[in-house]
Order: C-alpha cells, then sequence, then structure tokens
C-alpha cells in the first residue's frame, strides 16, 4: 500500500485495516470490467468465496486494471471481498507490472497466511476444483487428482461389476442358436452338382 493508506475498501466504501488480513490466506485478484473472461470467471470465484471466507480465513483483495473509476466501481459492486482502492494507481500498478508481474487477466495470486506465493494459477485451480482446492496450493490439487483418480477408479469397477452381472443374468435367460456350421468348398461344389 502507499505509505499513506493502512487500508483497502469494501464495495460499500467501508474501510478494513490492512492488518486485519495478518495470518489469513489471500487470493490477489487482478481482473477489469472490460475483460470478457473475467466476467466469466468472477462469479466462480465469488462462489468459491462465500463458501470459504465465514470459515477458512481466506480473503480476496481486487486488483483493479480497469482505466476509470465509474468502471471500477460498477465491476467492483458483484464482489463481496476487498479491493485496493481506485484512487491508489501506485499500489494496483506496483503489484500488477513489479511485483507479480502479471501477463494476462483474469489473474488469481494465492498467497500463504505468512505472504508467500503458493499459486501463480489460481483462476485454472477455481475454475477445475472451485472451494474444494483450498487452499489452492499445488499439494492440495495433487490430492483432489489422487482422490479423483480413486473416485474414477471405483466407477469403472462398478460399471464392469454391473455388466459382468448382466451379461450372467442374460446368458441364464436366452439359449443361443446354434451356431451356423461352415460348409467346405467339396461340399459347396457337390451340392451344387446335385442342385442342377
Amino acid at each position: 500500500s502507499s505509505p499513506a493508506r493502512d487500508f483497502l475498501v469494501r464495495n460499500d466504501g467501508e474501510q478494513v485495516k490492512i492488518d486485519s488480513l495478518k495470518g489469513k490466506k489471500i487470493g490477489l485478484y487482478f481482473s477489469a470490467s472490460w475483460c470478457g473472461p473475467c466476467h466469466m470467471f468472477t462469479p466462480q470465484l465469488v462462489e468459491a468465496y462465500n463458501e470459504l471466507s465465514p470459515k477458512a480465513g481466506f480473503e480476496v483483495v481486487f486488483v483493479s486494471c480497469d482505466k476509470d473509476e465509474e468502471s471500477f466501481v460498477d465491476y467492483f459492486a458483484k464482489m463481496p471481498w476487498l479491493a485496493v482502492p481506485f484512487s491508489d494507481p501506485e499500489t494496483r500498478d506496483g503489484l500488477y507490472y513489479e511485483i507479480f508481474k502479471v501477463k494476462s487477466i483474469p489473474n488469481l495470486v494465492i498467497l500463504d497466511d505468512h505472504g508467500e506465493v503458493v499459486n501463480e494459477n489460481g483462476c485454472d485451480v477455481v475454475i477445475v476444483y472451485g472451494a474444494n482446492a483450498y487452499p489452492f496450493t499445488p499439494k492440495r490439487v495433487k490430492e483432489i487428482k489422487k482422490e479423483q483418480d480413486r473416485d474414477w477408479r471405483q466407477r469403472i469397477k462398478e460399471v464392469q461389476d454391473r455388466a459382468r452381472r448382466e451379461r450372467t443374468i442374460e446368458s441364464d435367460e436366452v439359449t443361443m442358436p446354434e451356431p451356423k456350421r461352415r460348409m467346405s468348398n467339396r461340399t459347396r461344389i457337390a451340392n451344387r452338382r446335385y442342385v442342377q
């Protein structure tokens, strides 16, 4: 933050002291009102945030890439989390260009409770796994993938077992017709002569 500013803002104008974020996991959300993919991702992040915020010690901070305050205010009104004030472009630009070197938006950088970056691709994790991926670390993503792999293997086994049972039941109920015998060439030739 700028030396004179020690707060973030909510969309209703409430100021929240930056110190209140100590010990929380933070998602820095780089986004803008003019960005189509951002409009698609924001509702997914809102859903994850609403699920996690009350119980997990997780906070999101919006870092706007908007060019004018009106666009910022309109877009921020849809977000339940905090933001770097639009009136502080020095901090917003510093986070975007210097500290995190953001290349595209939307971008969600996840910081642990000590302020260390644990995931620079938080958007991908939230899109694929939602709040289930919290705290959005690579370790948690690996755990989820293992769980999903185990679940898929179990489902496949269940489907295979069901198919085996159904085939067994069907084969008990249906008598199969005798297979046609294949005639040798000699028999065919003999049959032709006899028919003529």
